[in-house]
């Protein structure tokens, strides 16, 4: 079993960054993306970000109307992020 940390909106409202995270650590309140390896964007597994999310706050790393949380995932099996109304959940596809 592999493990991943990964970032997801437990609110409804929309994934999106503080201004203060964004401005301390010079990236967009809204680029990211739930995976892949778009140019430009942040990847919500990535392990850099998870860790910068930890450290600076989860509620203050939070932009208008988000709720980031962190959650483990089993990346040993097909999942995806699912949501509606932007509060996010898991979703195994096995």
């Amino acid at each position: 079993m592999a493990m991943i940390k990964v970032a997801i909106n437990k609110d409804y409202g929309s994934f999106n960054l503080s201004e203060e995270f964004a401005e301390k650590y010079g990236c967009s309140r809204y680029e990211y993306e739930y995976a892949g390896n778009e140019e430009g964007k942040l990847h919500r597994m990535d392990k850099g970000f998870v860790q910068a999310l930890e450290e600076f706050g989860l509620e203050e790393a939070s932009g208008y109307g988000a709720y980031i949380q962190i959650v483990e995932v089993d990346d040993s099996r097909s999942w995806s992020i699912q949501e509606e109304d932007g509060m996010e959940w898991i979703v195994y596809e096995d």
